[in-house]
Formats: structure tokens, C-alpha cells, sequence
């Protein structure tokens, strides 16, 4: 008897489970993780503005690189605000370090005779 419970049992799972709506299929398309998109205005620990890029320093878990983050511009009279998003996520698991990084300001020809104002906070070196 109590096998014929056992045996109704993980068939009522097996069952279940072959009708659920979960249509991870491994498949080379969804097998490769995709790389998350984030648009956070990202804190700064250090910030240098040069005539084709800005020197920044942020906060890395170990994965982070000049092309998680973008530039966005907005010029207005003899000014131009300058945001630095982290547009990728740092996934990585290391401890919190500080790392420099340098980010290239050719395409913003609007701001180029314009004084740059950069938006993001500028914390203090060491704050982490």
C-alpha cells in the first residue's frame, strides 16, 4: 500500500512539473547570461576634467571597466552639465577597492568651447 502512495506521489510531481510554464530550454541564446543594464548617477571618489576626458575614480568589486559607464551632456549658454552613469552593474564579489578610470569626452562637440560642470557627487578619497 505504501508503495502505491509513493508511486502516485512522484507521478503527481512528475506531472506537475512537465506542465509548468517554465521555458528555460538551454538553448545557446539564453544559456550566456545577458549583461544587466543600470542608469545610476554614479558616486565619485576623485574627478579631473581634461580637454578629451574625464579622470574619475569609483568604487569596484572587482569587475568594473570604463565601459560600464556612459557620459551624458546638457549644454545650455556657456555651460555644459556633465552626468557619468554606470549603465552595468559590477557583479563581482571582491572587496569594495578604489579604482581610477578615464573616460573620453570627443563626443560632446557641444561642450567644447563651454565650461564643464560634472553633476555626480564627489565624495572624499577613502570614504568607501
Amino acid at each position: 500500500m505504501n508503495n502505491w502512495i509513493l508511486i502516485f506521489l512522484l507521478t503527481s510531481c512528475l506531472f506537475a512539473c512537465s506542465f509548468s510554464d517554465n521555458k528555460a530550454v538551454n538553448t545557446a541564446e539564453n544559456s550566456v547570461p545577458q549583461k544587466l543594464t543600470i542608469n545610476k548617477i554614479e558616486k565619485l571618489y576623485s574627478l579631473k576634467v581634461m580637454d578629451t576626458a574625464v579622470e574619475i575614480s569609483v568604487i569596484s568589486m572587482g569587475c568594473t571597466s570604463a565601459s560600464d559607464f556612459e557620459i551624458f551632456s546638457d549644454h545650455s549658454g556657456n555651460s555644459c552639465a556633465v552626468k557619468i552613469l554606470r549603465v552595468h552593474p559590477d557583479l563581482c564579489k571582491r572587496a569594495p577597492s578604489e579604482i581610477k578610470l578615464e573616460l573620453l569626452l570627443n563626443k560632446f562637440d557641444d561642450c567644447e568651447q563651454s565650461e564643464i560642470k560634472v553633476v555626480n557627487e564627489v565624495v572624499k578619497a577613502g570614504a568607501i
